[in-house]
């Protein structure tokens, strides 16, 4: 064999060796950085962590890197509201953890019928997965392992990219509340994601309520009555209402879809009323498994009475039965202009004046097909349709939450992703209201135990009519309700909202006024706990064999660590916390950057409060992990109370063996040992008068004096 050869394969062996060293040392965890910006407490209500921007360019499966918008919005300072900055470093670098979820894209059926809205393709939209970030180059993010999924942008298919902070614990105090920008036009926005590696104590609340896709907008144009439009979509505001904001877009998207208005239901959006004054459908977003009509949930009490459903031509096409649609609530009837019976007359009938009392509100979102690695936004509700500056627009689907515990999820507060009310009408009151947000989605990764906190995904409930005279409008449906993923099985609530109703006196035997309830949405518990992904490509620049920590006679802290084999080290950062979540840099120490074995040492200086310390290992390229910590305790120290006839020690700490005395001339005239004593007395009538020393020994090396003199 060639010497090179066995050099070689010597070298071989003892970075093998190295490797696994390593690995035994460092556990994968800790490439991951979970924790790695401290402990948080938030104190005031509306406190945003999270960062945000979009996919600049579509990325393919198996792809390690994605290029986003602007890197500079994934930057943060301090962040009103929260004890600490909720990031290490203000800027996006190596170790951080982000999510890359595809908001919208889907493709819808868009003909003029009951059909049009129906998912067609869902184009990946909804997929998610979280990475850690190995570096940071301009606007591209690079990481370890491929990317699960496509994520392909333009037109209507839209990604985000959000920053995620790594928390080591998180306290929301009560009246506090984590929260997230609302989803808008720059297509970012409306999901609050937390990692915290420990307990997450909500008092407060996490809440995205009416922060997810936008409700319709009020066009206050309509058409002549009576005999208003049947149309489901049209390119004409005189024809109907907006319709609300779904995974498949919204306003401009939908008019290169045949158009933004009228009563179809555009995925998980509501239907805008139709001319004249319907009421604008509900959004929608989890699915109960009921077939869905657009419909909504017939309800029956004493406002609203069985005679009065059964003659709605909804009920007669479900087989002569309330309906009990999945998704979003329907719109309320159209413009009537007198006052009949409503359990009598039927709506349609040209006795209620008008536009006849039609039934031609907006329906109501469709539910959406969810899997273990979906999460949508909860669909916007329709507009209700105006010609009288007396409506308001449809209101806001719910966000999403995501939590990701390594410890306990408990507290006395809530965590919150409900479909947003819809506004009451206005002014004269004399048109339709819109339709209620659909419930948003939460997912909790827990991997405790989930008690205390309220969770909920509830639809929103739809808007009133505050009319009062004999004059009828349809109010707003009721948002169906939300989604919600979790481990264990804590109590969930995903109820759908209440219809909104009408006060004209013309319908008070049915204040409904033909607008139905959102349906509950969907759950599933019992999932298991996915861990964080780790930086399974981190290199290994060092090896480090040992760092310990020690304190000398002179209460002053000594650190010192052995390396190996340093290759594109920068430094060693020493980092030092009294409490074990806020960390400061105390000194920085460059880096030798050989393959032999080195030793460095550190002095604190006196050090007067148990302290710990770790070492941050700063890379060439600016990548970092962390040593283990290590901790110095400085334990109180005894008091001394010195009389004529004796000398009383108290509040000696455990540990200490025994103690001296000494002369000013350094004689010993006494000594006892310790037997776990804390307080000591010890006679001194026999000692004269003058200065001594006392000298306490303790098993950790540690030396106490104490000088005292003797009256």
């Amino acid at each position: 064999m060639h010497p090179n050869s066995r050099m070689s394969t010597k070298i071989q062996t003892t970075m093998c060796k190295t490797l696994i060293f390593f690995l035994l040392l460092f556990p994968l965890s800790l490439f991951s950085q979970s924790g790695k910006d401290g402990a948080e407490t938030v104190s005031t209500a509306g406190v945003i962590f999270n960062r945000y921007t979009t996919l600049a360019a579509s990325a393919s499966t198996g792809n390690t890197s994605v290029t986003v918008s602007d890197i500079a919005n994934l930057s943060s300072a301090a962040i009103a509201g929260a004890a600490n900055n909720p990031y290490a470093t203000a800027a996006l670098g190596y170790g951080d953890l982000i999510m890359i979820i595809k908001m919208q894209g889907a493709s819808i059926n868009t003909t003029n019928t009951v059909s049009y809205g129906a998912v067609t393709a869902n184009n990946n939209t909804g997929v998610y997965e979280l990475k850690v970030v190995r570096g940071v180059a301009g606007n591209v993010i690079s990481f370890c392992g491929g990317l699960a999924n496509d994520y392909t942008i333009g037109g209507t298919q839209r990604v985000q990219v959000i920053r995620i902070p790594r928390l080591s614990a998180l306290t929301v105090n009560a009246a506090a509340s984590v929260t997230a920008s609302a989803w808008s036009g720059s297509f970012t926005g409306g999901i609050v994601a937390l990692e915290v590696t420990g307990n997450a104590a909500v008092n407060g609340s996490i809440t995205v309520t009416g922060l997810g896709f936008r409700g319709g907008v009020v066009d206050n144009n309509t058409s002549g009555a009576p005999g208003g439009p049947t149309n489901y979509v049209n390119a004409a505001s005189s024809d109907g209402a907006e319709k609300g904001e779904s995974i498949a877009g919204f306003q401009a998207d939908y008019d290169g879809l045949n158009g933004r208005y009228d009563r179809g239901a555009p995925a998980n959006g509501g239907g805008g009323g139709n001319a004249h004054n319907g009421g604008g459908g509900g959004g929608a977003n989890g699915d109960n498994g009921n077939t869905w009509t657009g419909q909504g949930v017939m309800i029956v009490n004493g406002s609203n009475p069985l005679a009065a459903w059964q003659l709605d031509p909804g009920y007669t096409a479900n087989g002569n039965a309330l309906t009990n649609s999945s998704g979003g609530g329907r719109g309320g009837y159209t413009y009537g202009s007198t006052n009949q019976v409503a359990t009598s007359v039927a709506p349609g009938n040209a006795a209620w004046g008008g536009d006849n009392r039609r039934e031609a509100g907006g329906l109501g979102g469709r539910p959406l097909s969810y899997s273990s690695s979906l999460l949508y936004l909860g669909g916007g509700g329709g507009a209700g349709d105006a010609n009288n500056s007396a409506a308001q627009n449809g209101a806001n689907g719910g966000g999403i939450i995501y939590l990701h515990v390594t410890g306990n999820l408990s507290g006395s507060g809530s965590v919150t992703a409900n479909g947003a009310a819809a506004g009451a009408t206005i002014s004269g009151h004399n048109d339709a209201p819109g339709g209620g947000g659909g419930g948003g989605a939460i997912r909790l990764n827990i991997q405790g135990t989930i008690t205390g906190v309220s969770i909920t995904a509830n639809g929103g409930v739809g808007g009133n009519q505050l009319i009062t005279a004999a004059e009828s409008e349809g109010p707003g449906g009721g948002g169906g309700g939300g989604y919600i993923q979790t481990t264990g099985s804590p109590t969930l609530s995903v109820t759908g909202g209440a219809n909104g109703t009408t006060s004209s006196t013309a319908v008070t035997e049915f204040t409904a006024n033909g607008a139905t309830t959102g349906a509950t949405g969907g759950t599933l518990t019992g999932q298991a706990f996915v861990a964080a992904p780790a930086l399974s490509c981190f290199a290994l620049p060092v090896t480090l064999v040992s760092f310990d920590a020690r304190l000398n006679t002179q209460q002053q802290g000594l650190l010192s660590w052995i390396t190996e084999n340093e290759t594109n080290v920068e430094s060693y950062i020493v980092e030092a916390s009294t409490d074990g979540t806020q960390w400061q840099s105390l000194q920085t120490v460059v880096a030798n950057n050989v393959l032999d074995r080195q030793t460095y040492v550190v002095n604190t200086g006196v050090l007067t409060k148990t302290t710990n310390f770790r070492l941050k290992i700063l890379n060439n390229d600016q990548s970092f992990t962390y040593s283990s910590v290590k901790q110095i305790a400085i334990t109180a120290k005894t008091n001394i109370r010195v009389s004529a006839d004796q000398v009383l020690l108290t509040g000696i700490a455990p540990g200490a063996h025994s103690v001296i005395i000494y002369s000013a001339s350094g004689s010993r005239i006494y000594g006892r040992q310790l037997t776990g004593e804390t307080t000591v007395t010890i006679s001194n009538s026999s000692f004269a008068a003058g200065m001594y020393y006392l000298k306490i020994y303790h098993v950790s090396g540690r030396e106490e004096v104490l000088k005292f003199v003797k009256p």
